[in-house]
């Protein structure tokens, strides 16, 4: 959404400073669960409660800025190979959207919409908990 953006490019800058005063598990592992907390509200505020819907997809952009900055290519990847690593973490990004669109909709197509974004939502906070395992701090 087009009045995401400035709240995404603000939260973007700002990200860095989460990671380095949170720490990159805590940043990474708010991130994701909230985000997954404000999927939840999408079918109880669209598509008749417009201003509902556009705070909570302004929030869910906010969530998403820390993913998309974080400083893990830095921490674990060789400086030589960054770009490499880089390129990989785009891949992973669309390879990961397109499985989970794939999966989810067929998953969730019988569903009612409460229903289907509160699957959504509880795969996405599941796998937020593996950020408090699987990420290191520097």
């Amino acid at each position: 959404m087009l009045v995401g953006l400035p709240v995404a490019v603000v939260a973007t800058f700002t990200a860095g400073y989460f990671f380095d005063i949170l720490g990159r598990r805590a940043t990474l592992f708010l991130s994701f669960f909230i985000g997954s907390g404000l999927v939840v509200c999408i079918p109880y505020t669209s598509p008749k409660v417009f201003p509902s819907l556009l705070i909570v997809r302004i929030l869910i952009s906010l969530c998403l800025a820390a993913p998309g900055s974080n400083p893990l290519l830095a921490d674990y990847v060789h400086k030589d190979a960054i770009g490499k690593g880089a390129a990989f973490v785009g891949l992973g990004f669309v390879i990961g959207e397109v499985l989970a669109m794939a999966v989810l909709f067929n998953i969730t197509k019988q569903f009612t919409a409460e229903n289907a974004f509160l699957t959504a939502a509880s795969v996405g906070a599941l796998l937020s908990i593996c950020f408090l395992f699987l990420v290191k701090e520097p």
